[in-house]
């Protein structure tokens, strides 16, 4: 499992930005799944997740332009998501809708949240 997180984060892309020399360019998720034999044949099994979210950025401010800008709005536009499913859940309005279809990272969070 170490072997394929350490994998994983080589295989990230990072980019210069006015803010950050090296800036992540995505988020990064690491599922650990757990599983033990239990009483009576069934299996009793968890997930841990890992995540390193790329950091919000102020798109004037760190003056992008092109794949950057893509980039900057996309995992700005995830992370909003993110935070209104949070919020959904936290009100206690999930009864009705999480809007967990709104992004990538909402649909691969699910489980988790």
């Amino acid at each position: 499992a170490l072997a394929l997180l350490s994998r994983g984060l080589k295989a990230r892309v990072t980019a210069a930005t006015k803010s950050n020399t090296r800036s992540s360019r995505g988020h990064a998720i690491f599922v650990l799944t757990v599983e033990t034999p239990g009483s009576l044949g069934r299996s009793i099994h968890g997930q841990f997740y890992l995540c390193d979210l790329a950091g919000s950025e102020k798109l004037k401010k760190t003056e992008a332009v092109g794949l950057r800008l893509k980039e900057a709005s996309n995992i700005n536009t995830s992370l909003l998501s993110l935070r209104l499913c949070i919020d959904t859940l936290a009100n206690g309005k999930y009864k009705h809708h999480v809007p967990y279809r709104n992004s990538k990272l909402t649909r691969l969070l699910q489980n988790a949240l």
